[in-house]
């Protein structure tokens, strides 16, 4: 599979310096995290980069991708988290699959609960709880560590994993 057909508009360049941002996040397990440009790239890279990094971050904007969280600061937004780990995270459909379908069956939960149920990485789980809050999915809250608190499963999700967990 081509990795540029999941990000229609972008170039070779674009897809490396939002690459960049995404590790960024995943290795500081924030995916919200606001990222300062000269975390993710060394002086050198950035002066290589010159006036086609500006292009390129406009792109991502564009895009809904990257947005501005700051002087020279950027964060991933969902859709571009999504698109990156669709991309890049092997097996990312399956493990959000299992995300899902334990927030259905443990109810009032939380990060750390489908964690240790699932055995899946907090980036992706919270990721996964932020996805069905937006969806209207859970109802919750982040808590002051990062967590994601799940107060309230809707009915109609739980009506919508049933037929994947029937026999047969």
């Amino acid at each position: 599979m081509d990795i540029a057909e999941n990000f229609p508009g972008l170039s070779e360049t674009d897809l490396s310096v939002f690459g960049l941002f995404c590790e960024r996040a995943v290795s500081i397990g924030n995916l919200l995290a606001s990222i300062n440009i000269q975390d993710v790239a060394s002086t050198e890279t950035l002066a290589e980069l010159g006036a086609e990094l500006a292009h390129s971050l406009d792109r991502l904007m564009d895009g809904g991708y990257l947005q501005r969280s700051g002087y020279r600061q950027y964060a991933v937004t969902p859709k571009g988290f999504e698109s990156y780990a669709r991309s890049y995270i092997e097996g990312y459909d399956d493990r959000e699959g299992v995300v899902r379908d334990a927030v259905a069956a443990l109810d009032q939960t939380d990060t750390e609960a489908v964690m240790a149920s699932t055995g899946e990485t907090r980036q992706v789980v919270n990721h996964v709880l932020r996805l069905l809050h937006r969806d209207r999915n859970i109802g919750g809250f982040v808590t002051a560590s990062g967590s994601y608190c799940v107060t309230r499963v809707s009915p109609e999700f739980r009506l919508e994993l049933a037929p994947r967990k029937m026999p047969g």
